[in-house]
């Protein structure tokens, strides 16, 4: 194996093991961190509720009232005290907002519930900067090291250890590549969030909403936060990962650096014009010609000798399925596209299609249920198999088959009767196997639905179960109203079942889909 090629080899190696170790670590913070804030909150809106509304609904005079005696006193000291707190590690625009809302003689309820809702945000906000300062510090300095150990290994150039220098990391970490940090684009979610949550507030007061409907805003709100960070935390995990590759490739001596792009169905457009190319060292700059190039990137560069050289040997691949394979060290993303992909993506598709043709035919002969496998070749890698009205009883062949098949490798197709998306066993069927990439569903009026857990979560089946008749009962009134403006009772709970999914795989970060 050549230089290059190990150089390569081990840049996209480390790329994908700091990659699970945001997942394993980071996230999993983050989603503590946003939830217990999300508890916090909704702990004061439930409180606020809890003490003035009738019939569970607030209205804009209750709201309105101004708070006084020992209440406003305590609020204002602790107020005070929290923006003390905060002036040096604190963010300027929360801090600004709070310390308006200080000075104010006069606090309505809404006031102290929006005055609360900053600090939570901000709390939230430096348990996350917190969070991602300590983890890139880490990932800098060991992408830096083993860089600098992988290129004197190949025994190819000097590797000379220079030791990491504190406030050059620091430097890079704040440094506006793309026009600001992660820092500023923390703060400026929370400030966003903060309006919002006011907003929804206040909404809901005026038009007299329950407790219950502002919660599921709420939740939503901070779901679609989280997600943010999630993003974000990946895009300036790339973004210091290859900052550090680029000082080793540099301490190295060496001059020119190539880009490298992952090689599989997900990579961007930008990405695959870049990839291959080499660079000057004096060309580098984050966003343009060094990763990341745009949001949640998953390219990274290695060292080269220069434009035009080390075109020899192989590096890792995925085929279109998934499975890791080996190409050549100068293949480009088209020519991987062309060979791997597209020549035969078409066969897939025709094998999921007949699948939806032989599942909707046995339906509308039957009235029954009918099962169908199909691989990322478009194959029948298990004999079809049929049920009664409701589902389809898997056998011990098929669950072991299941079990034993390759992560991502296969599909599931199904009919439903009724044209009802997803049930909760449906969904407690493609969490529990690995093996299935998506779990697909058409009904007899050609509705059809697509679930995949993704980059979600995988949680215990009872769990599914429970939260998935939960999510259904809370659209009861919803089923109702339809049916009585005339719509018909299969139609209505069509419909439910749909909104009750997209609820669901919203919480557990799955991805679904309703196409006609």
């Amino acid at each position: 194996m050549d230089s290059e090629k190990y150089w390569e080899n081990r840049a996209i190696e480390r790329e994908e093991y700091w990659n699970k170790q945001s997942q394993a670590m980071v996230d999993k913070e983050l989603a503590n961190y946003y939830q217990a804030s999300l508890d916090a909150i909704q702990k004061d809106i439930d409180a606020l509720y809890g003490r003035f509304a009738r019939d569970n609904k607030l209205d804009m005079e209750e709201a309105r009232k101004l708070i006084t005696g020992k209440e406003y006193k305590t609020w204002r000291y602790s107020l005070e005290e929290y923006c003390e707190k905060i002036k040096k590690t604190g963010n300027a625009g929360l801090l600004r907002e709070l310390n308006t809302l200080a000075m104010r003689s006069r606090i309505t309820r809404l006031d102290k519930l929006h005055a609360n809702t900053l600090q939570e945000l901000d709390s939230l906000g430096r348990k996350q900067l917190a969070t991602m300062d300590g983890f890139y510090k880490k990932v800098f300095e060991s992408q830096y090291y083993e860089g600098l150990f992988d290129m004197g290994k190949a025994g190819k150039v000097l590797a000379a250890v220079n030791k990491v220098v504190p406030d050059k990391v620091e430097a890079i970490m704040r440094n506006r590549w793309s026009g600001k940090n992660y820092s500023d684009r923390i703060w400026d979610d929370k400030q966003k969030l903060a309006q919002e949550i006011k907003q929804n507030v206040l909404t809901a007061v005026h038009r007299g909403e329950s407790v219950d409907r502002v919660s599921k805003r709420l939740a939503e709100r901070m779901n679609v936060s989280k997600s943010n960070a999630k993003r974000l935390v990946r895009t300036e995990l790339n973004y210091v990962n290859n900052q550090a590759s680029l000082e080793s490739i540099k301490d190295a001596g060496m001059k020119y650096f190539r880009f490298i792009a992952t090689l599989d169905k997900r990579t961007s457009a930008i990405c695959r014009e870049h990839d291959g190319r080499e660079f000057s060292l004096t060309e580098a700059s984050a966003g343009s010609n060094v990763p990341p190039l745009h949001p949640n990137c998953r390219s990274t560069i290695a060292g080269s000798f220069g434009r035009g050289l080390g075109k020899y040997g192989t590096r890792f691949a995925r085929d279109k399925s998934g499975k890791g394979i080996h190409v050549p060290s100068d293949m480009t993303y088209e020519d991987w596209y062309n060979k791997y992909v597209e020549g035969s993506y078409h066969k897939y598709i025709e094998g999921l299609n007949d699948a939806f043709r032989k599942a909707l035919a046995f339906g509308h002969r039957t009235g029954n249920e009918g099962l169908y496998w199909r691989d990322k070749d478009g194959n029948t890698p298990f004999p079809d198999m049929s049920g009664n009205q409701n589902s389809v009883v898997f056998s011990d062949e098929l669950m072991e088959f299941l079990k034993n098949a390759g992560e991502g490798t296969l599909d599931c197709i199904h009919n439903h009767p009724m044209s009802s998306s997803f049930s909760g066993q449906d969904l407690c069927v493609m969490n529990a196997y690995k093996s299935i990439d998506k779990m697909l569903v058409i009904g007899h009026d050609g509705t059809k639905y697509s679930c995949s857990v993704g980059n979600g979560k995988r949680i215990r089946s009872e769990y599914i179960l429970k939260r998935h008749d939960a999510i259904i009962n809370g659209y009861e009134m919803t089923y109702r109203k339809l049916v009585k403006f005339g719509m018909d009772q299969n139609a209505a709970w069509k419909e439910v079942t749909h909104l009750a999914n997209i609820d669901l795989a919203n919480e557990l970060g799955w991805d679904y889909e309703r196409t006609k």
